[in-house]
């Protein structure tokens, strides 16, 4: 039996959150349920459903109706890998479509219904380039509010359709129309005949309009996050990173009213702070810092109090007492962020004291390293792909560091040149950390690659902003 290959792209990303996410969920209902009632659907109609946030994944392979599990779609995380799903659909559309041969006629041409609220946020072009090569039939971008780009979607396919707001009612009609379109089609196979263009599926409907005139988007003045538009991807540092601070992971002043505590116990060597600061500030984070020796127990309760982080800066002998890691417990278990800095041994004392508190695990050792990584392509170093990463193509790994092993619940973000890892996250159950072996970056080559970036990125990730709003 020749199958009609039905591709649904749906975006998941943070800002579908709420009402958004609601509508799809209801949406997706209605279109099985609506085809579980069309017996040429029943007969031909196979579905797919990828999904794209902050990653992307196939999450519903080739499925006929009659046993397709409808899935229950969660909006969370920051990105829109838009591109990373075009690329699983062109693998997708080789490995599940199954292709004429001289001896036997494969499935029907692939029919793909694309929504997004944004743009994307990863390196789509080349997946929309190899995308635009594969074999399918009619490709149709739903643009969803005023955020999203149809510039881009448009690169993707000439067929792009826009719903001023998803709500219920307009996600409804959207899916009912992928359904009735789904319908048109499989009846046109029943006759031996292919749908070729928009025109051919289903009639809008009136809250569903036909794209004329492209748009790039426009800001969410409430989202404190960069989207990542390469459109404006012109330059470039000396080091390769992209040039501007709209390539930061969050908007400049979008924490403004946001508190850091600063213990900031080793100081030698010049090292004052003064960089990661001024950087930090450009986000609208205040900063409160104490230096060599903590303040009173009363003093760091207040500060902690008012502040959404605390980092840390270790010197070569424990100078907190077990009261202050009692209070540094409390505060990062009511879901504030911490940051753990450490460097070669002996300079991770306080650091590994509340480490081994709170995570069982401990840095250690003397790595010499003083190069610049690149995005983790092997096995061996470089840095993964994360909101911490974003903007980054090329940092700096520090001068000596200290490394990790036996992680547990921590997730890798950096390797060193030699291959060991120097930087891990918790990220579980609203609770968010970094631990970091290479604290050198903070004041030595400060201008070498993406330091400053980095920092900045990591105090926003910090923030947890999106757990907040999920509250």
């Amino acid at each position: 039996m020749r199958r009609l290959p039905i591709y649904i792209l749906l975006d998941v990303s943070g800002s579908m959150r709420g009402e958004a996410i609601k509508a799809v969920n209801k949406g997706v209902q209605i279109l099985i349920s609506s085809l579980r009632q069309n017996p040429y659907a029943l007969e031909t109609a196979y579905i797919s459903i990828i999904t794209f946030g902050e990653k992307a994944e196939q999450i519903i392979p080739l499925t006929e109706l009659i046993n397709f599990q409808i899935p229950e779609l969660k909006a969370e995380g920051i990105g829109t890998s838009l591109g990373k799903a075009l690329n699983i659909l062109t693998n997708k559309l080789s490995t599940e479509v199954k292709q004429t041969t001289p001896d036997t006629k494969g499935d029907w041409k692939s029919i793909i219904f694309i929504m997004t609220d944004g743009e994307p946020t990863d390196d789509f072009e080349i997946h929309i380039k190899n995308f635009k090569k594969a074999k399918k039939g009619v490709v149709v971008a739903c643009a969803v509010g005023d955020d999203s780009n149809t510039v881009i979607l448009n690169e993707i396919t000439e067929n792009v359709v826009e719903i001023a707001k998803l709500d219920e009612k307009s996600a409804s009609s959207y899916f009912q129309w992928i359904s009735d379109s789904v319908g048109i089609s499989s009846e046109k196979i029943d006759n031996g005949k292919e749908v070729t263009g928009l025109d051919e599926l289903a009639p809008l409907p009136k809250d569903i309009n036909k794209v004329i005139d492209l748009r790039k988007g426009k800001s969410n003045t409430n989202d404190p996050f960069n989207s990542f538009d390469r459109q404006r991807a012109l330059n470039k540092d000396k080091f390769g990173n992209l040039a501007g601070n709209e390539f930061d992971l969050a908007k400049d002043n979008a924490f403004t009213g946001y508190q850091i505590a600063i213990l900031h116990l080793y100081t030698g060597e010049g090292f004052n702070f003064h960089l990661p600061e001024t950087a930090l500030k450009e986000k609208g984070f205040s900063i409160v810092r104490w230096a060599n020796i903590p303040p009173s127990i009363e003093e760091f309760k207040g500060v902690l109090n008012e502040s959404c982080q605390l980092w840390i800066i270790s010197d070569v002998t424990c100078k907190l007492s077990s009261d202050y890691i009692k209070v540094i417990e409390e505060f990062f278990n009511s879901g504030k962020g911490l940051y753990l800095w450490g460097d070669n041994v002996p300079y991770f004392a306080d650091s590994n004291a509340i480490s081994n508190k709170l995570f069982g695990i401990q840095m250690s050792g003397d790595d010499f390293a003083d190069k610049v990584l690149t995005k983790k392509a092997n096995n061996k170093s470089g840095f993964i792909e994360h909101k911490i990463t974003f903007g980054l193509d090329f940092l700096y790994e520090g001068i000596t560091v200290a490394t990790f092993q036996n992680l547990k619940n921590l997730t890798p973000l950096i390797y060193s040149s030699n291959g060991n890892v120097i930087n891990v996250l918790y990220d579980l159950n609203g609770k968010r950390a970094i631990l970091d072996g290479g604290f050198t970056r903070l004041f030595v080559k400060w201008d070498t690659a993406g330091t400053a970036r980095y920092v900045k990125n990591a105090a926003a990730w910090l923030v947890n902003f999106e757990s907040k709003m999920n509250k």
